[in-house]
């Protein structure tokens, strides 16, 4: 994983995760972000001293997730999400119908099928 990809996680530059590897720290709480992703303690992330415990798998916030996105299915999801919304007549802020494009992307990319009418309506519901 390149700094930038490592950074990404925790919503950082690649030169703050140089910095971090130079001995300047962040603050605690992304400390304890990082110690969850990498399910030690963050007695072990500053000393190195402590026995490096496994715990729990990381939180699903901070799983990586690809970032390659595949344009082809990403044009055919957009072209899906907004046909739906014209044949339901809902009209959604920019944010809220990229989020919804985002979800239904999300569900072609781990299924390896495009959602149909009410895949997109129940992830629709579950949108804020």
């Amino acid at each position: 994983m390149t700094q930038e990809e490592f950074g990404k996680l925790f919503g950082v530059k690649g030169n703050t995760i140089s910095r971090w590897e130079d001995g300047r720290l962040s603050d605690e709480e992304t400390l304890k972000k990082i110690a969850d992703y990498g399910r030690v303690t963050v007695e072990w992330i500053l000393t190195g001293k402590e026995e490096h415990r496994l715990r729990e798998p990381a939180p699903e916030p901070y799983r990586i997730k690809p970032t390659t996105l595949n344009l082809d299915a990403l044009s055919h999801v957009i072209l899906l999400v907004r046909d739906w919304l014209r044949r339901q007549r809902e009209k959604l802020s920019a944010p809220a119908e990229a989020h919804l494009i985002a979800s239904c992307y999300e569900y072609w990319a781990t299924k390896n099928f495009y959602p149909d009418d009410q895949d997109i309506a129940d992830l629709r519901r579950s949108l804020p």
